[in-house]
């Protein structure tokens, strides 16, 4: 065999090792530029996945000046590094040799250079066939079917597991969670150090201090005692006892407020309980809604602060009131009040009017007497005058078709005026033993 040979079966041999490789890399992709992971695939330290808008990256990185390894997702664009999910912040890997991989039953592995696993995470139950782990530009890493789109059916997702991604992943002072149990709420624990919020915009590209939970004393569980309402001013915070509460121990209230405040009054739970009542606070934080229930159909404004009602004795329902919501009895014994007082006030002037027309007709004789009082009468009154042709055209000359009937003063006959509204008309009648003023006091 020539060399010419030789060199053709050695091309040949290196280009199907070639296309061997290609292949294998391909079974067991380790490439950057996409943002999924299937079952069997993985990615290797210096390797990562990108979310489809190029806002998240998922793989190994190393935070501040350590030299420790961890899995994470964080933002391309920020400066600095700003991470949002950290896997093994307990169990760092101690050089570059970690290996991310997805096997069949839905579980995320974290291998180390021994293929000793540092981190897995939660198996599922619904766990099924074309599994793949995909990053988002929301930030969120997940477990999910190939076909599946809604959130629900995520097997496992980051969003589930919030971290402290500061500049120290390990565990700290403080602690934070998310409660569901009744009303959700977020309870922290600390030991010491100091808490703060952090927010960035895409213009600067900085992160900022937004709060340290220094700032407000409220949020600080039994802050101000039992019974008691914490306020903020400012960055000062204030506390005050519930309405019929007063400081257990006064003496020292503006000193220290732990102490909380007791009822001034102390219901008899045993004899007399049906005659307490409840006062109402609006728009308040709950300091443990563990306990409580609350109505899942409400928005976001409805959610915005919650009722609370405090049992008090029946007779601090007679003087206290909250938040401008003072006692129902208290202001219907209010409107009662003013409306004797208006209708004694409108009595009294009807009396003084009459009394002064009386003084001014007393001194007549009485033949004149009751002449006099019609005309002052009439001089009060303001009454339309009609003419005699208008009246006769309007009842058709008085008509009988048109008669209504007849009363003391006379017959009443119905009428249609030029401008077409009907009236009533009343003929005073010679026969009448009732005067013109008589006559006219019936439209008064």
């Amino acid at each position: 065999m020539n060399a010419s040979c030789l060199d053709k079966i050695m091309l040949d041999n290196v280009l199907m090792l070639f296309i061997w490789f290609l292949l294998f890399s391909y079974t067991t992709r380790t490439s950057t530029s996409l943002d999924t992971l299937a079952v069997s695939e993985s990615i290797r330290d210096g390797e990562s996945l990108v979310s489809a808008g190029g806002v998240i990256e998922v793989g190994f990185f190393s935070p501040g000046n350590s030299t420790r390894r961890y899995l994470g997702s964080w933002y391309r664009n920020v400066s600095p590094l700003t991470v949002l999910w950290i896997a093994n912040r307990e169990k760092p890997l101690l050089n570059n040799s970690g290996v991310l991989k997805l096997n069949e039953k839905g579980i995320l592995l974290l291998l180390n250079g021994t293929n000793s696993t540092i981190w897995s995470s939660n198996a599922s139950s619904k766990a099924g066939n074309n599994l793949i782990a995909k990053v988002f530009d929301s930030g969120n890493f997940v477990v999910k079917n190939v076909q599946a789109s809604d959130k629900d059916s995520f097997l496992w997702q980051s969003f589930d597991y919030p971290c402290d991604t500061a500049d120290d992943p390990a565990m700290g002072g403080f602690s934070s969670r998310l409660d569901i149990r009744g009303y959700p709420q977020v309870i922290t624990y600390y030991i010491q150090g100091a808490l703060q919020s952090l927010f960035w915009t895409s213009e600067s590209g900085n992160r900022e201090v937004f709060s340290t939970g220094e700032e407000d004393q409220c949020e600080h569980y039994a802050f101000c005692g039992a019974n008691s309402v914490c306020s903020v001013d400012g960055y000062h915070a204030t506390c005050e006892c519930l309405k019929g509460y007063v400081p257990k121990f006064p003496e020292i209230w503006n000193i220290s407020f732990s102490s909380g405040c007791v009822p001034r009054n102390k219901s008899n739970c045993s004899e007399n309980s049906y005659t307490d009542g409840f006062l109402k606070y609006t728009h308040i934080k709950l300091p443990d809604t563990v306990s409580s229930w609350f109505n899942e159909t409400m928005n976001l404004e409805e959610c915005g602060g919650q009722d609370l009602y405090v049992r008090v004795p029946a007779s601090e329902l007679d003087h206290v009131a909250v938040n401008g919501h003072g006692n129902k009895m208290k202001k219907l014994i209010g409107i009662t009040v003013g409306v004797i007082i208006f209708g004694f006030i409108t009595c009294v002037s009807i009396i003084i009017y009459r009394k002064r027309v009386a003084a001014r007709v007393y001194h007549l004789a009485p033949f004149q007497w009751r002449h006099e009082y019609f005309r002052l009468r009439k001089e009060d009154m303001d009454l339309p005058i009609f003419d005699l042709s208008i009246i006769v055209k309007a009842t058709d000359n008085f008509s009988s078709r048109n008669k209504l009937g007849e009363g003391g003063f006379g017959p009443v006959y119905k009428g249609t005026l030029a401008d077409g509204q009907e009236v009533a008309i009343k003929r005073h009648s010679k026969m009448s033993d009732q005067g013109v003023e008589e006559f006219k006091m019936k439209f008064c």
